[in-house]
């Protein structure tokens, strides 16, 4: 795992990630160390850390190579995206299965969040109000 973090809010944090069922724990443990870092703690934290958790999750199932997750906080809020070599995420199912609730999960924790694609490459997006 490959990690910049930022030192203070305004600003941005990436990390990059293998295609690996640890990949998960290891995006939420830096967002948790990024967020923190960034005095952002208590539900948003909590929130944040769930919805990368979601996200990188779906791309492990769904993408090709690397993972890169990205946090950017500033006055407007918490914006998160994870990037990945694959097919924009599938829709939000309301199975009760154990999988394939992770972007339910995400739409009902975030104020916003959506997916980009392009050849080759996917972006799937949520942002969260700024902390209090």
């Amino acid at each position: 795992m490959r990690t910049r973090t930022a030192p203070v809010p305004g600003t941005a944090a990436h990390t990059t990630l293998s295609r690996h069922p640890a990949a998960a724990r290891r995006a939420r443990i830096w967002a948790r160390t990024t967020l923190g870092g960034w005095s952002v703690t208590g539900p948003t934290a909590d929130d944040a850390e769930l919805i990368v958790s979601e996200l990188v999750t779906n791309a492990i199932v769904h993408s090709l190579g690397r993972i890169r997750a990205h946090l950017a906080i500033g006055p407007e809020g918490l914006r998160i995206e994870v990037h990945d070599a694959g097919p924009a995420p599938l829709r939000p199912t309301v199975d009760t299965a154990a999988s394939g609730r992770g972007l339910a999960i995400t739409r009902s924790l975030s104020t916003g969040c959506g997916w980009d694609s392009a050849p080759g490459r996917s972006t799937a997006w949520a942002t969260l109000p700024a902390a209090a």
